[in-house]
């Protein structure tokens, strides 16, 4: 059992345990001796309070501690206060919630290994890393690196996308012997750039292309290093102010030791002074040019274009060297006042020895007479035509067609060269003879009605004119042949329409040439709105023209002539022959003469007459 002595005297120690554990009031100190030879000081507790605050853990004291070796903390380290850290200090996680004040060096990692140290902002995504894999400080997001002012008006600013902008609130100085810019594809100035001293770009015998966009689009001003040459592209080109009048080559606004090359037009506002020889490709005048003397294009055999421009845009007259041609282009015209007539090949207001092409119409004001045969392509008359001899369209087995359009549109004449046939497309007005075929040789004439089916036809085969009705199965659907009169006011005994019947090529002239019979249809009555009364009149002729034999009048009443007019029944013998109202009369021509009054008998039954058998 240790023993455990109290003192009484508290200014020296009371001894706390069996090795050497005492509190010294004198020094106010605790002092623990825990091994036997007493030669180590230890403060130890078992209690296992964690820390929360700086009035709770198993150790807790009211003012600082002081520990002049090093502190193993096994969890984790809450400073309330300032932490004040006279050596190295070796963390390997913190984690800092308050501002850290560091008066001394900070050193992450060791030379060749270094590890990530990063910076969080207030916006999301916003930080700053030093990478150490990488070796390079990282701007993430479109975090700024502000100088001098705070609000961010020098600053250099990295976005997401690859931007590097660096802004400066007045001036941004570069000052080196040497600034190389590397750009993979250009370099943008947004504002003025006032640049005090020589601007070199690239060496000698090696340069770069320097480029100045104008105002408007594609405008620009370019010195092109691969061919030595400062080009003005679009719009843009050069403006010199200076009004210093020229005299020679090496006064005025502009002179070069060299020649000049204009692809395009030169305008001089005064005069051009030319020391030697013009060579002028194209010439554009303006006003007018007094030549005192001969004006040669060209030499004899290589000669050059001479364009004369008119009043109308497109309009000249050239004289074109490759071609010998004299070429009037656009509107330009050829254009002769003297009036001269012309009877021959040599005179006229006009003439050559040779011929004369002509692209487009010819207009003759008066006759035109060709000795020669006239080959046209196309014909355009418009008005008559005076031909004198055989007109011919190709040649046999080699034909053309030939088309006349009428007054009214879609109408029109043609001669169809690959069917061997005329088309006409609309009327047909015939102020002559027709004819076609030639005597023993005809051809079919064919007239097509309105209706499905319907026509007459010249058959040259059958010798026949035939007229056909409809095909619809209709009571009207039949051949139709109308005789019809142009006359106005019909009066009795007008002929409406007739049908002759003659030989007139009879040899025996005379009588037999003339009509021998004919039909045809009379008026009986004046017409009017009401009234059409018209006979059909049966005609024939013995040794004269045809005369009327009988007459079917307008209420169906049929007459034979007055006169030596027999009606003959051929076949009369009491079963064939003479029927009255239906009905066989059976009386011989014998017993009828038997009757008394005969004549008057023979008028009365001609007027009955039915000339059918059952």
């Amino acid at each position: 059992m240790p023993e455990y002595e109290l003192t009484t005297d508290l200014s020296s120690y009371v001894l706390i345990s069996d090795t050497f554990d005492q509190w010294r009031m004198k020094t106010n100190e605790w002092l623990s001796m825990t091994n036997d030879a007493g030669s180590s000081n230890t403060l130890k507790t078992n209690d296992t309070t964690n820390a929360t605050s700086n009035t709770t853990g198993a150790i807790r004291t009211a003012g600082g501690m002081g520990i002049a070796s090093s502190m193993t903390i096994g969890g984790n380290l809450t400073v309330h206060g300032d932490s004040d850290f006279g050596s190295t200090l070796n963390l390997d996680a913190v984690d800092i919630d308050g501002a850290v004040q560091i008066d001394g060096t900070v050193t992450v990692g060791i030379d060749d290994t270094g590890y990530d140290v990063k910076f969080f902002g207030d916006t999301t995504g916003q930080h700053m890393l030093w990478d150490q894999s990488a070796d390079e400080l990282v701007l993430a997001g479109d975090t700024k690196l502000s100088f001098h002012d705070a609000a961010g008006d020098e600053n250099i600013v990295a976005t997401s996308d690859g931007h590097l902008e660096i802004n400066a609130g007045t001036t941004l100085d570069i000052t080196a012997a040497t600034v190389d810019v590397n750009a993979a594809t250009a370099v943008n100035v947004d504002g003025p750039t006032q640049i005090n001293n020589t601007v070199t770009v690239g060496v000698d015998d090696t340069g770069y292309d320097v480029k100045f966009f104008g105002a408007t689009a594609s405008a620009y001003m370019i010195w092109d290093a691969s061919s030595n040459d400062l080009e003005f592209a679009g719009a843009a080109g050069i403006s010199i102010d200076s009004t210093v009048d020229s005299s020679n080559t090496t006064t005025g606004s502009f002179h070069t030791d060299g020649g000049v090359g204009i692809a395009k037009k030169l305008y001089v506002g005064t005069n051009l002074d030319v020391d030697g020889t013009t060579n002028l490709d194209a010439v554009d005048i303006d006003d007018t040019v007094q030549i005192d003397a001969t004006v040669s294009v060209g030499i004899d055999g290589t000669s050059a274009n001479a364009k004369f421009f008119g009043a109308t845009s497109g309009a000249y007259m050239l004289w074109q060297e490759d071609v010998d041609d004299l070429v009037l282009g656009g509107v330009a015209a050829f254009s002769i006042d003297n009036t001269t007539d012309s009877s021959s090949t040599t005179t006229g207001s006009f003439h050559t020895d040779g011929g004369v092409g002509i692209a487009k119409k010819l207009y003759v004001g008066t006759d035109l007479d060709v000795d020669g045969t006239t080959n046209l392509d196309a014909v355009d008359i418009d008005d008559t035509v005076q031909i004198d001899n055989t007109v011919s369209v190709g040649t046999n087995g080699t034909g053309y067609d030939v088309k006349f359009f009428g007054a009214t549109s879609g109408k029109y004449w043609q001669w169809d060269a690959s069917a061997d046939k005329v088309i006409q497309v609309g009327s047909t007005q015939l102020t002559g003879a027709v004819t076609v075929g030639v005597d023993d040789t005809g051809h079919d004439i064919k007239f097509f009605g309105a209706s499905a089916g319907a026509f007459m036809l010249y058959d040259q085969s059958e010798d026949t004119l035939e007229i056909r009705g409809a095909s619809a199965d209709a009571t009207t659907s039949t051949g139709k042949l109308l005789l019809s009169t142009a006359l106005t006011n019909i009066n009795d005994g007008d002929v409406i329409g007739s049908i002759g019947f003659k030989a007139p090529l009879e040899a025996g002239s005379g009588d037999s040439i003339l009509v021998g019979a004919s039909i045809f249809a009379e008026a009986d009555a004046t017409f009017s709105g009401t009234v059409n009364s018209t006979d059909l009149v049966f005609a024939t002729g013995d040794s004269a023209a045809a005369s009327e034999k009988f007459r079917i009048d307008s209420t169906g009443i049929c007459t034979f002539v007055d006169g030596a007019v027999d009606v003959d029944i051929a076949s009369h013998d009491g079963t064939n022959g003479l029927k009255l109202a239906g009905t066989l009369v059976s009386a011989t021509a014998a017993d009828l003469n038997n009757i008394p009054n005969q004549a008057s008998l023979g008028k009365c039954i001609a007027l009955s007459l039915v000339f059918a058998q059952d």
